[in-house]
C-alpha cells in the first residue's frame, strides 16, 4: 500500500531537490504531469518498510489549482519555505490552509525550512519558524537540499 507524501510550498524553495535527497537520493520513478513530479521510494521507520508515492508540486501560482486533487489522499504533508526568503515563509499558511481543505484529519505537517547552508543570508529564525509549526500543529525541521544536512 502507497502512502502518499505531498512536498508543496513557493516555487524556488528546493522542493524538487529536497525530494531528489529522500531515500539517498534514488526515487525509483519520476513522470511529469500537469506540474506535479510522481516518484515513489522505500524507507524504514521504526523497523517497518513504507513504500511512499512522493508528490513534487509545483509551486506555479497558476498550477495551485490543481493541488486540492493530490492532497485528497495526502498522509503527510513536507510544506518548504526558503529560509533565506520571509516572503516564502509568509506563504506557508496558504499552502497549509488548502492541504487542511482536501486531505484528511489525520494527515501529518511538517515544515521545512531549506538552504540551512545559507546562513549567513537567514530571513527566518529558527525560533521564530519553530513557533509558526507549533501554531499549526506542524513539525519542524531545517535542512540543506545541496549539503544533505537534517
Amino acid at each position: 500500500m502507497l502512502t502518499r507524501v505531498c512536498i508543496v510550498g513557493p516555487k524556488g524553495v528546493g522542493k524538487t531537490s529536497i525530494a531528489t535527497r529522500i531515500d539517498d537520493a534514488t526515487l525509483s520513478s519520476h513522470s511529469r504531469t500537469l506540474g506535479t513530479t510522481f516518484g515513489s521510494c522505500n524507507v524504514l521507520v521504526r523497523e517497518k518498510t513504507l513504500n511512499l508515492e512522493i508528490l513534487d508540486v509545483s509551486g506555479e501560482e497558476k498550477l495551485r489549482c490543481m493541488g486540492p486533487i493530490y492532497y485528497k489522499e495526502a498522509k503527510a504533508a513536507l510544506c518548504v519555505f526558503d529560509l533565506t526568503s520571509e516572503e516564502t515563509f509568509q506563504s506557508l499558511h496558504l499552502w497549509i490552509e488548502s492541504i487542511r481543505n482536501s486531505a484528511s484529519d489525520e494527515c501529518i505537517f511538517i515544515i521545512l525550512g531549506n538552504k540551512i547552508d545559507l546562513e549567513d543570508c537567514r530571513q527566518v529564525s529558527t525560533d521564530r519558524a519553530a513557533k509558526y509549526a507549533i501554531s499549526v500543529g506542524a513539525t519542524y525541521f531545517e535542512v540543506s537540499a545541496v549539503t544533505g544536512i537534517g
